[in-house]
């Protein structure tokens, strides 16, 4: 049932309240009844995100471990061998080691790395479509697009700050900016930005009434530059992208 929500949850937007419901009404025309209704979604909601933090756990270890396989093959292989067939194979070459570094984050970092002319195993197992081959060149390397980045423009993808004091559980794929270079970029923006503020002429450009305009700029909260759409004082992740490759697939 739970790999079944998650399923249903990549096609549509996830909704375990839905879910819940759905529950309910089919276990009482069955007979069944829920006691309180608000305990049970919120049961529900906790098995359902404790089973996708178990579920992606055991993936990534699972890669790790085939990871640490490909490059104790590679390690033990004859330096003077022939390198076609493993390429052929998609086998990467051993990371570079840093000193102090953890095993986990050599391998996490290894796979991300192109070998033999290759994309990095972690994008051939995305899309095979897109990265599967070799890496294209000439002019289809220019004119097709590989990701498509998707903003979060309407600062709709955000959630509460939790009142639970335990430690953020972070998916293993997911890159967080760090606060000081964002800081840094906006001040870059800001020292770059034209400090010349031109007005708008009054009836002479505009198709439409200067009302009909300013009420649908003050109604779109997205375009009002100084009013805070996401406070961190309220909300704990913000700010948030995905990246799409052109057959729909997260990278």
């Amino acid at each position: 049932l739970l790999e079944l929500i998650s399923i249903h949850s990549l096609n549509v937007a996830p909704n375990v309240t839905a879910w819940a419901s759905t529950l309910e009404t089919f276990w009482y025309r069955r007979g069944y009844t829920v006691a309180e209704k608000r305990v049970f979604r919120t049961r529900l909601g906790n098995a359902l995100h404790w089973y996708q933090v178990v579920k992606n756990q055991m993936e990534a270890a699972v890669s790790r471990a085939a990871g640490d396989n490909e490059t104790s093959v590679d390690t033990h292989a004859s330096p003077s061998g022939d390198t076609s067939s493993s390429d052929a194979r998609g086998t990467h070459e051993p990371a570079t080691t840093n000193e102090g570094a953890s095993s986990d984050d050599n391998q996490y970092n290894a796979r991300r790395r192109p070998a033999g002319g290759r994309p990095a195993e972690y994008l051939r197992e995305r899309c095979p479509l897109c990265f599967g081959g070799p890496r294209p060149i000439g002019a289809y390397f220019l004119l097709r697009s590989h990701v498509i980045v998707c903003l979060d423009a309407n600062f709709s993808q955000k959630r509460r700050r939790s009142n639970y004091t335990d430690p953020a559980l972070s998916y293993e794929n997911s890159r967080f900016v760090d606060p000081c270079d964002v800081e840094r970029m906006e001040k870059e923006v800001e020292e770059k930005r034209s400090k010349v503020t031109r007005k708008r002429k009054k009836g002479t450009s505009a198709k439409l009434d200067d009302a009909v305009l300013d009420e649908c700029e003050h109604s779109f909260l997205a375009a009002q530059e100084k009013v805070t759409k996401a406070s961190k004082n309220y909300y704990a992740d913000t700010g948030l992208m995905a990246i799409l490759c052109r057959h729909d697939q997260v990278l």
